[in-house]
């Protein structure tokens, strides 16, 4: 990987450049000015973990999502954060959503850690990279964007990881927002917890909110756990299959035959939490959804059948 130099003239160059090719001349946030100001450090990132590893799958679960704070005023190429699991059960991460601060297109990159990201700020080899993907922001703060990115990231119960959630150009900021308690809860919602973090210049560069000071995650983290059931009981079955996957204008959904539908629903749940598509009253164990109508992105299937969750899985559309 070429290591890169840019000076401060050429860092302020390039933030302005891409301003005006979005149309955006908007003052630097409080953090970008400050990064505008330190040495540029070159980082290998060859011994960033390319792979996901053996993370173990969470039994088939109901989903939910966790906003973080949106306040804004502040932002830059990264936060880091944690994420911390209170309840007595696995937690499974399986994406995020982003508030943006402008609407500059660029690469995003998720990647996390077992236990808290502080004294691992710029260790590049702590950290596994789960995905990049090129976002184009739908709005600015205070709305979100979801991040097309499958995450698998299992939460063992008391357990903690760290995230570090980052663009990789300046000019294209996440928003957060100062704080005054690094790792202090932001919000929490069954057993689950964001933490104040840092902010963090792409790649693994300068912090900023040097503790107690910190950096307030702006976004939605989507969960999977049996404490967000809405429902009385979940029963699985190993025998169940959903395929293709990924997806483009259909997906099959077979139910093992020793299981009874009696007038199922059949949901898609957009990474928010959005009902996109619903099917009622249905008895067929062989069942064909239409995702045609579906826009791209990640989506998870829910099969509902006399008060039990018995499919939930996660679905690409292509």
């Amino acid at each position: 990987m070429k290591k890169i130099y840019l000076s401060i003239a050429l860092a302020a160059t390039i933030t302005m450049g891409l301003n005006a090719q979005n149309k955006m001349i908007a003052p630097l946030s409080e953090d970008e000015s400050a990064a505008l100001l330190l040495p540029k450090k070159a980082v290998s990132l060859n011994s960033v973990q390319q792979q996901k590893g053996s993370n173990p799958v969470v039994s088939p679960q109901a989903c939910d999502t966790l906003a973080s704070l949106w306040a804004g005023g502040n932002s830059h190429n990264g936060n880091m954060f944690d994420l911390v699991n209170t309840s007595s059960v696995t937690i499974q991460v399986i994406g995020f959503s982003q508030c943006f601060a402008t609407l500059q297109a660029d690469t995003f990159f998720i990647y996390y850690k077992s236990g808290t990201f502080v004294g691992s700020e710029a260790t590049p080899g702590a950290w596994t990279l789960a995905g990049s993907a090129f976002v184009a922001p739908a709005a600015t703060f205070p709305s979100t964007t979801n991040i097309p990115i499958t995450l698998t990231v299992s939460i063992p119960s008391s357990g903690t990881y760290g995230f570090y959630l980052t663009n990789s150009i300046a000019g294209s900021n996440n928003a957060y927002t100062n704080g005054t308690n690094q790792g202090g809860v932001i919000s929490q919602k069954n057993g689950l917890q964001v933490m104040e973090g840092k902010g963090n210049a792409y790649p693994f560069g300068a912090t900023f909110g040097v503790a107690p000071a910190s950096r307030k995650w702006n976004g939605i983290v989507n969960y999977c756990s049996a404490l967000v059931l809405g429902i009385n009981q979940l029963s699985v079955n190993l025998n169940t299959s959903v395929f293709p996957n990924p997806a483009s204008s259909e997906v099959n959904v077979t139910i093992a035959s020793n299981i009874t539908l009696n007038n199922a629903t059949v949901k898609m749940i957009d990474m928010s939490g959005r009902l996109v598509s619903q099917m009622q009253n249905v008895n067929n164990n062989s069942i064909l959804v239409n995702t045609s109508d579906i826009k791209s992105g990640i989506y998870m299937l829910q099969v509902e059948n006399n008060g039990s969750l018995i499919v939930n899985k996660k679905v690409s559309i292509q």
